[in-house]
């Protein structure tokens, strides 16, 4: 009997001594990620966007809701989260370099050349071995790419080649040439399909 109601008194001090736990911001940022990480972009949509009301000075809502959006193919949506999350109060420097880079992949997908260019150009002197946290497979390589094919897009060629040098500096096309011209391209497919 002096044993049970010792256990009664330690498990009643334990269990009175537990606190409530709230979920915060980042917890539901976090939640998004996860649904972010196995494909459920509509899901984990549905939680950056908790994430950024909880919480709306937490950068890492807005950035999840962009890269969710755009994954989504709902590019234009993804701008206006991007854009709140570049000017949120604790917008960290990695945190703010993923922002960037979503805004250049979306900007190319729609076809907003030299908004694309600038972003991109944002995001590499930042970190030059720049990698998404969530996404080991986009990196910095990823974004020298889409650079090369905005440019590309815009007809500027030299340019264009300038970022593939970056992952292939022997690549070298007699730009003044149909052929070389082509050549540029088909690096920039081929790259893009290494790359993503």
């Amino acid at each position: 009997m002096k044993r049970w109601i010792i256990f009664l008194s330690v498990l009643t001090s334990l269990t009175a001594c537990r606190k409530a736990y709230e979920v915060t911001g980042e917890d539901l940022s976090e939640y998004g990620w996860d649904f972010y990480a196995i494909g459920n972009y509509e899901e984990a949509r549905r939680w950056f966007i908790e994430s950024v009301e909880e919480r709306p000075g937490y950068s890492d809502g807005w950035n999840g809701a962009g890269w969710s959006l755009g994954k989504l193919d709902s590019v234009s949506e993804s701008m206006s989260y991007y854009r709140t999350g570049l000017y949120v109060t604790d917008t960290l420097d990695t945190m703010y370099a993923e922002i960037l880079a979503g805004m250049t992949f979306a900007f190319h997908a729609l076809g907003q050349w030299d908004s694309c260019l600038v972003r991109g150009e944002e995001v590499l002197p930042r970190d030059s071995s720049w990698v998404f946290s969530r996404d080991r497979d986009i990196t910095y390589q990823t974004i020298y790419v889409i650079l090369a094919s905005a440019a590309f897009n815009q007809g500027h060629f030299d340019r264009s080649l300038e970022y593939i040098r970056h992952l292939e500096p022997v690549f070298n096309p007699d730009l003044s040439t149909q052929e070389g011209i082509g050549s540029l391209a088909d690096k920039i497919e081929t790259l893009n399909l290494l790359y993503r």
